[in-house]
């Protein structure tokens, strides 16, 4: 028995959202270090001056609630990211986690 099909307007809805593979997305975030590609999408993950400073000689789960709570606050200033209902949030959340503890560290 096949699966049923979607309502066309939710198929129409995720063809809109899909784009095309980004080329050479480290090229393009290296010139904007502000600048990242999550789910498909390029945004600013921005970090402020003082948090940068105060989780220096931060241990590393200190680290991951300070990056946790500015990758709920980077989710929400960019609704485009979870716009799609077959996009699951944690999934993006989590790619935005990566990316702040990633600038954190370094």
């Amino acid at each position: 028995m096949a699966a049923p099909q979607p309502p066309q307007e939710m198929a129409t809805a995720a063809r809109l959202h899909m784009e095309e593979p980004i080329e050479h997305v480290e090229e393009q975030v290296e010139a904007e270090p502000d600048a990242a590609y999550i789910a498909g999408c390029k945004i600013r993950i921005e970090i402020p001056p003082h948090i940068a400073e105060q989780t220096i000689n931060a241990g590393i789960d200190q680290k991951r609630k300070v990056a946790g709570v500015l990758a709920a606050q980077t989710l929400e200033k960019n609704p485009q990211l979870t716009a799609s209902p077959t996009v699951d949030p944690v999934s993006v959340w989590s790619e935005i986690l990566g990316v702040i503890m990633k600038r954190l560290e370094g």
